[in-house]
């Protein structure tokens, strides 16, 4: 169920990928044996200059002109892209537990965290030649308020930002809807950490920002080109003026297969995988190198089939897919918004199976949005594999609405193979115990579409995750546009607020969003599988992948971030 919201994320790191088939948290030692040492992926010698790398990534942006924090929805594809030709305010520390000066300085509360105050760094222009200052990031957040998606899914956290001197253009005021200790974190891992040029907003034609790289073309499904920026801001620890290369290629190659093959060829110069067999196959193969993501210091992001549990769409009127015809039909009703069909499903996937049987064996089965090793896990109560118990449920559902079957239509990627691997598992385990599931394969674009229309019953889905569980306060926040799943719950919601309020690792911070996986694992509007490895994987020249580090130069940032990467600081040998 592989594809990027997007999995794709749409917004934050935490939604790394949408639809995909995802893989889990840890990986045998011999899989990573050709990538072995401390110093993997860090580059050896003086950089080289010019050149070009060729990256293949998992899906495609929708639309070129609106590309930029305000009117994007970015998943770890757009979080790639957005890294060549944009800057981000912060970014993250190589431990994962700091935001770093970038194009920002610093971030300052307010005792009780409800407004921030950030310092700007000056000196810096767009690639249109204007300057980098508050006006522009002010312009770049009125902006993200009226676009109609994006607007409504920062509203419930962001209620205003200002530059609150007229004389100080490199001062910005972030005043919140309630207590977010965590603030900055979104201002590096969001796609609101990237500033484009307010021309670019407001007669968008293609991507403008401050970034190493400048556009050049971009066709849609096939490949966008960006050129080095001769005027870009930032040098390395010796001096030497950044990026190094002289041109990137971002090429959308679905099929993980395919994308390996592309690899092997030539074609492109680096990949990313969240698919189990390919994993294996690129870390194996002589004259690759590369890492999988599962060392990294944060919660990775969670393969799961999303629910609609308010089997209603946006606009609030009832309905369901036809399976006949694929369309959202309001004279239907879902059958996922009983809960006794959410336990049946929960109860009748063997996840520690699904991983081995589509994911190869790598990593482990999930029961929540935390891996075990996380501060933040406590078994969240999640039904244990049981098919009884599910036909149970199932016939006990039957009985009480009177009907002889149940069923409902999971969306996936049609174009992706592991994406239909993945479903063949899935209705055969639902299959088994009386509920029947049919498939509607749709281009990602589209099925992210009907995730924010809520005209789906269910999802091939890759989300969560992250340096901190804050970046999850959107998608299950209760009435936020983009929580797509529509799950509300009270305790649920009191506890991420709670959560939001208190200052990271406190042990407020820890238990009140230990208790939100808590929750999930009672409401079900998730079906978890497995947590996702993104694993990339690189030509033998390429140097320095590993390498990024902050505006100083010295100080290594965390690169790659789950399903995305910062090219920067690469070269070719």
């Amino acid at each position: 169920m592989s594809s990027k919201l997007d999995r794709r994320s749409f917004l934050t790191h935490s939604a790394a990928t949408v639809g995909g088939i995802a893989l889990a948290g840890t990986v045998v030692d011999d899989l990573l044996a050709p990538a072995a040492g401390a110093a993997v992926g860090i580059g050896t010698g003086a950089p080289k200059l010019g050149g070009t790398i060729k990256i293949g990534v998992l899906s495609e942006q929708p639309d070129p002109q609106t590309f930029s924090g305000a009117q994007g929805k970015l998943d770890a594809a757009g979080f790639t892209v957005a890294n060549v030709v944009y800057d981000s305010l912060f970014v993250t520390s190589a431990n994962g537990k700091a935001w770093l000066p970038y194009l920002a300085l610093s971030a300052t509360p307010s005792a009780n965290y409800t407004e921030w105050t950030v310092a700007l760094r000056q000196g810096i222009t767009f690639h249109d030649g204007t300057p980098f200052n508050a006006a522009a990031v002010v312009a770049n957040f009125a902006a993200a308020f009226a676009n109609a998606t994006v607007g409504l899914a920062i509203k419930p956290l962001i209620k205003s930002v200002t530059q609150p001197n007229p004389a100080d253009n490199y001062t910005v005021l972030f005043t919140m809807v309630l207590p977010f200790a965590t603030f900055p974190t979104n201002l590096a891992e969001s796609q609101i950490a990237y500033i484009a040029a307010p021309a670019a907003l407001a007669t968008p034609s293609y991507p403008v920002g401050t970034g190493p790289f400048k556009f050049q073309s971009w066709v849609l499904n096939q490949q966008s080109t960006w050129t080095k920026n001769e005027h870009y801001w930032r040098k390395d620890a010796a001096g030497r003026k950044l990026p190094y290369l002289n041109s990137v290629e971002i090429k959308p190659i679905v099929d993980d297969t395919a994308r390996f093959q592309a690899l092997e060829s030539g074609s492109i110069d680096a990949m990313i995988s969240q698919f189990g067999p390919v994993i294996k196959q690129m870390l194996s193969t002589h004259g690759i190198v590369g890492t999988t993501g599962e060392a990294e210091p944060l919660d990775p992001p969670v393969s799961s089939i999303i629910l609609n549990v308010a089997g209603k769409d946006y606009t609030g009127h009832t309905g369901a897919v036809n399976p006949s015809t694929g369309q959202y039909d309001h004279t239907l009703t879902s059958v996922l918004t009983d809960i006794r069909i959410r336990q049946a499903c929960a109860y009748a996937i063997n996840r520690t199976q699904y991983n081995s049987v589509v994911d190869d064996g790598v990593g482990t089965a999930a029961n929540g949005i935390y891996r075990p090793t996380s501060p933040f896990y406590r078994n969240p109560g999640y039904p244990s594999y049981n098919p009884t118990e599910a036909k149970k449920l199932v016939k006990a559902y039957k009985k009480a609405k009177g009907v002889s079957k149940v069923s409902f239509v999971i969306d996936i990627v049609g174009s992706s193979s592991a994406g239909i691997t993945g479903f063949e598992f899935i209705q055969s385990q639902l299959a088994a115990v009386g509920i029947e599931v049919t498939s509607r394969p749709l281009q990602q674009s589209v099925l992210i579409n009907d995730k924010i229309l809520k005209t789906y019953e269910a999802s091939a889905w890759n989300q969560f995750g992250g340096t901190t569980p804050s970046l999850n306060y959107v998608w299950f926040n209760s009435g936020n546009f983009v929580n797509f799943a529509q799950n509300a719950d009270p305790v649920l919601q009191a506890a991420m607020q709670a959560g939001l309020a208190a200052p990271q690792g406190s042990a407020a911070f820890i238990a009140n969003w230990a208790k939100v996986n808590t929750q999930l694992g009672k409401d079900i509007p998730y079906l978890w599988l497995d947590n996702t490895v993104n694993a990339w994987a690189f030509k033998s020249n390429v140097q320095n992948w590993a390498g990024g580090t902050a505006a100083d130069g010295k100080t290594k940032i965390l690169n790659p971030d789950a399903g995305d990467i910062r090219v920067t600081e690469v070269w070719i040998s």
